[in-house]
């Protein structure tokens, strides 16, 4: 039994958060026991392969000629590690930037870094895959790195926390993969010699609970979905009833049944990372599109206010915060507003359209309704920025409006006139 009640080959608790940083093609954040290490992933304009960079922001105490040999050493096992399972990955001409942040280190900072490394790649190359319509752009095989520390010459011990890596006679991180095989290997003996059966120690138990760590890894990444087998479907990416009557009504009459979002409990949701309507609304629907292996529409609205340069734009749901909250969205736009002219209060509702389906490009039609944004709330029929949305003709807000009349005016009405125009030929091949 060790200090703090763990058995030898027992981890401290994790708590594991994926898909965690919005601009990020993959992302993930490992708390192992008082360890805490982010990763993040992104991706520029450059030639085939990645750039690394390790941060350690809160490190135990010790001289900068110790810290900055540890960071060498450290960035050189993770380079390894990268060199090994990125070889066979298709790029397509892009650069993998991998962000490594050590939080807090208190002990085994290492193979947390590894192991978030993994995550945070797993998610961003099955986004390239999904993008690109590649089946060779993701890791062949999961990875997982653990730490082992002899504190005796006798028992390894697994995961050491910071207080039983300062007792250590060895230590060393292990990294393999789902074979088997030896990604990278780094050892730190001290200065002390060390015999066969330590080695053998290190590597057999790492080996072994470095495996089971794979497997618990892979559980945090989405469950493989059994794709749709289904004709005559489709897919509408929402849990909104409402919103999905408007689509049925379209689909129906070309003899289309759709489904939701509550279909399908076990998909994951999609974080919308764009930068534009139709990036968002094209990376939902090709997303879900790949993973069912079947036609999925999405769409991506908000608000445009031309005194704002279209802010609040793709961020309208959040316009006051991370929270989604109509009063306070209004409250801020309003305050945002306060000293405009009613002349230039112009503003738009924008609606992006994107209808996917396995193997083909990506329709996306895109309507604007124009407007105005009004001085005081008006209106009780409407959601979002409906009572501040006045309408030119009628001088009515949004809010105001009947369904009905909403339904024949708003911008989500007219790119779903748009799309009738051409989204069975474009599924089918057939004209309308």
């Amino acid at each position: 039994m060790r200090y703090d009640g763990r058995y030898e080959k027992s981890k401290r608790q994790t708590k594991i958060e994926t898909n965690n940083r919005k601009y990020a093609l993959g992302s993930a954040t490992i708390h192992q026991g008082d360890t805490i290490v982010s990763c993040a992933v992104n991706l520029s304009d450059s030639q085939d392969g990645y750039q690394l960079k390790l941060v350690q922001l809160i490190a135990p105490m010790a001289n900068n000629q110790e810290l900055t040999k540890k960071q060498k050493s450290s960035e050189l096992f993770l380079e390894q590690l990268l060199n090994g399972v990125l070889s066979d990955t298709n790029l397509g001409g892009k650069k993998l930037h991998i962000e490594v942040v050590v939080e807090q280190d208190d002990g085994s900072f290492l193979a947390v870094a590894a192991n978030a490394m993994y995550l945070a790649l797993q998610q961003a190359c099955d986004t390239l895959t999904r993008r690109n319509n590649q089946s060779n752009s993701g890791i062949s095989q999961g990875f997982a790195a653990i730490q082992v520390a002899f504190i005796t010459p006798e028992i390894p011990l697994i995961d050491p926390d910071r207080h039983e890596e300062l007792q250590a006679l060895v230590e060393a991180t292990v990294c393999v993969n789902e074979a088997g095989e030896f990604l990278a290997v780094q050892f730190d003996n001290n200065g002390r010699p060390f015999g066969i059966n330590e080695l053998n120690g290190v590597l057999i138990s790492g080996t072994a609970v470095a495996q089971e760590e794979i497997q618990e890894l892979k559980s945090h990444l989405y469950t493989p979905f059994t794709p749709m087998k289904e004709d005559k479907v489709i897919v509408i990416a929402t849990g909104n009833e409402g919103k999905a009557r408007e689509f049925a009504a379209l689909f129906e009459k070309s003899g289309y049944q759709i489904k939701t979002m509550k279909d399908f409990p076990e998909l994951p949701d999609v974080a919308e990372t764009g930068q534009t309507f139709a990036e968002n609304a094209c990376l939902k629907a090709e997303t879900i599109a790949t993973i069912i292996q079947a036609p999925v529409l999405a769409d991506d609205s908000g608000l445009k206010v031309d005194a704002l340069g279209g802010l609040p734009g793709v961020h309208s749901a959040r316009f006051a915060g991370l929270q989604k909250n109509d009063a306070s969205n209004n409250a801020k736009l309003m305050y945002e507003l306060t000293d405009v002219p009613d002349e230039k209060r112009t503003a738009q509702f924008h609606c992006t359209l994107a209808l996917a389906a396995p193997d083909k490009e990506t329709l996306v039609v895109e309507a604007e309704w124009e407007g105005r944004i009004g001085r005081i709330p008006r209106g009780d029929n409407g959601f979002g920025y409906d009572p501040l949305f006045v309408i030119d003709q009628s001088g009515r807000t949004a809010a105001e409006l009947t369904a009905k009349e909403k339904n024949e005016l708003s911008h989500r009405a007219r790119a779903i006139k748009k799309l009738e125009e051409h989204w069975l030929e474009w599924l089918e091949g057939v004209e309308e």
